[in-house]
């Protein structure tokens, strides 16, 4: 691409006003309310969307959604995020 990391990095934070890190979270976040809304485990999600952890997953998603990972998952479906 030629960009060194540094000048991708801001290059993605002046675009959408996140850092990559939190682009990429998001991301994973959005997936992962995909899957829990299908009826996957919020075990199997968080390792579908490649967090470390299903208490990382349920940390970041508390963090950006306000409700728990299984709360959302036991809301009815249509509700959107």
């Amino acid at each position: 691409m030629g960009l060194s990391r540094v000048h991708l990095y801001r290059n993605v934070k002046a675009l959408n006003g996140l850092t990559a890190t939190e682009w990429l979270r998001h991301y994973r976040l959005k997936q992962a309310t995909r899957l829990l809304q299908a009826g996957c485990w919020v075990s199997d999600a968080a390792y579908q969307v490649s967090f470390e952890s299903p208490a990382y997953l349920a940390k970041c998603f508390r963090e950006l959604y306000g409700l728990t990972p299984t709360d959302f998952r036991n809301q009815p479906t249509d509700r959107p995020i």
